[in-house]
């Protein structure tokens, strides 16, 4: 009896397409704009947007996407908590910009996970500030004024 290591035949060739499709897939999605999530996509806010409106729909997900410098210590927080029956907060995470040459970047995007849960009507007000710092010590404000249509459940 021989035990191979290696995969043959068909097994290699499928699996090989497998994995050339799934990096294709990947590939094509980009990493900067999240994809369609349940029945639809997913709403991505960023700064060019302050001081604006997004409608959602109950279940959908929206994503919003702050920049701070990672040297500054400070980061963007909710200035108040927001109402949970109408949205939800899901998340959220820091990824830094690392270049060719594996050098991280100051600048960092904050990304902030929402779902849309009833409906109703809040302002997300997010502020700038240093860790443990009060509002006054806010060096920059984002609100988005945030609609979820009870509607179209």
């Amino acid at each position: 009896m021989k035990l191979g290591t290696g995969i043959t035949g068909n097994y290699g060739l499928v699996l090989g397409l497998l994995i050339a499709g799934l990096l294709a897939v990947g590939c094509a999605n980009g990493t900067s704009r999240p994809i369609a999530s349940g029945s639809y996509p997913t709403v991505v806010v960023d700064q060019t947007e302050n001081e604006t409106q997004v409608d959602l729909k109950p279940g959908q997900e929206m994503v919003l996407l702050l920049i701070r410098n990672i040297q500054d210590g400070k980061i963007w927080m909710l200035t108040e908590e927001i109402d949970p029956t109408i949205l939800k907060p899901m998340g959220q995470r820091t990824a830094a910009a690392v270049d060719k040459r594996g050098i991280t970047s100051p600048l960092a995007t904050e990304e902030f996970r929402f779902k849309a849960v009833g409906g109703g009507e809040l302002t997300l007000d997010m502020a700038y500030l240093p860790v443990g710092g009060g509002l006054r010590q806010a060096t920059n404000r984002f609100l988005l004024r945030v609609v979820v249509d009870r509607f179209q459940e």
